[in-house]
């Protein structure tokens, strides 16, 4: 079983005592769309990425000394967004991480597909970014993240990512690939409605739920109940499971 996360636009720095962090397997192709970013004018960088003049200064110093090397965050706590806050990997025990660095990838639109313990440094790109002339984000990686993901046929796939990135994996699927999409859901006034940042955070949760749990089969992801949440059997399908719950009372919908 492989679990796809999507990446987080807020990154930080944060050191993982012992850990064994290792790069990114997509190393020339990642170097590729760094070097671009470099070579962008301020104006350009900025239109291309959609920053403030803040943001867009600090990401261009980023890319300016972008660099691989091993001494860099590990990349599942690299990303600092409300999944992964929800999905707490600094409280993970060691057995935990090598359970997620087997069964865990993260989908990037610079990096393309990230091990829990590959070392990064903050940037930001995003998929939706047009920075080449002739294609899209999605284009330039093509069918390389689906491969990746694939290629120890470890199926099924759990896609716990957004749909902005699960798309570049689940585009490519083919006979017999098996993909499960883990959708989550609030109750108000009766009906199931999708609440943004309740989706991401029970993702988080579920993710680490697995983690945990050593989750290993379809048949297990049927007993998430993290923060109150439950299979709703009929919404749910071979392909898709459903989780709902009832809408906290703090939260504006």
């Amino acid at each position: 079983m492989k679990m796809i996360l999507s990446p987080a636009k807020n990154l930080r720095t944060f050191e993982l005592p012992g850990a064994v962090t290792s790069l990114p397997v997509f190393e020339a192709k990642t170097a590729e769309l760094a070097d671009i970013l470099k070579a962008m004018t301020e104006d350009d960088f900025k239109a291309a990425m959609q920053l403030s003049d803040q943001l867009a200064a600090l990401n261009r110093d980023r890319f300016a000394a972008f660099r691989f090397d091993t001494d860099g965050t590990p990349a599942l706590l690299a990303y600092d967004g409300q999944q992964y806050k929800a999905l707490a990997a600094e409280t993970f025990t060691p057995e935990d991480w090598q359970y997620a660095n087997a069964h865990l990838r993260i989908l990037d639109a610079l990096y393309g597909v990230l091990k829990p313990l590959d070392s990064i440094y903050p940037y930001r790109l995003e998929m939706k970014n047009k920075i080449l002339k002739e294609q899209s984000l999605y284009a330039f990686w093509g069918d390389l993240l689906y491969r990746e993901i694939t290629e120890e046929n470890d199926f099924p796939i759990v896609n716990l990512a957004s749909g902005e990135y699960g798309k570049a994996v689940e585009k490519h699927l083919k006979s017999p690939d098996e993909m499960i999409t883990c959708t989550f859901k609030v109750m108000k006034n009766g009906e199931p409605k999708t609440h943004s940042t309740q989706s991401k955070q029970a993702r988080g949760l579920m993710a680490g739920w697995i983690i945990r749990n050593r989750a290993e089969s379809a048949e297990a992801l049927r007993d998430f109940d993290g923060d109150g949440y439950h299979l709703d059997e009929v919404l749910s399908s071979d392909s898709e499971l459903v989780f709902v719950k009832d809408l906290p009372t703090q939260v504006i919908f």
